[in-house]
């Protein structure tokens, strides 16, 4: 059988970070990161498994591998690391493959590297 519809506020919540994705402008932005900080905030009080199994959990993977506004990537790497603390959806292979298929490991290591040459004053290396 088909696996049961994700609850309306998820699909609500994707619905806006893909429709505003495309824009481009800083107020699009503005409601993307809305969007990952309430996937991370869903994430973080026991609904990681919805957010995985919604898909919400792959649309913050993309958020993280192809943004470049801070406030975006500082929430979609939120909801990604607030999913995977919970022991069910990190060992879902599922969830593995969608990570794998943006290549999140090597966007972390960059958003790593952005971030330590901010604390340090350093120009984006």
């Amino acid at each position: 059988s088909a696996p049961p519809a994700p609850p309306p506020a998820l699909v609500e919540i994707m619905s806006l970070i893909e429709e505003e994705w495309t824009d481009g402008s800083a107020e699009a932005d503005g409601y993307v990161a809305l969007g990952a900080c309430a996937a991370a905030n869903l994430a973080d009080v026991g609904c990681a498994s919805l957010v995985a199994d919604s898909g919400l959990l792959e649309v913050c993977a993309h958020l993280v591998a192809e943004a470049e506004d801070p406030a975006v990537l500082l929430y979609a790497c939120s909801a990604v690391q607030n999913a995977l603390a919970d022991p069910g959806v990190a060992a879902d292979v599922r969830v593995a493959a969608a990570l794998r298929a943006v290549r999140l490991g090597a966007r972390l290591a960059r958003v790593a590297e952005m971030a330590t040459a901010a604390g340090r004053g350093e120009a984006d290396p």
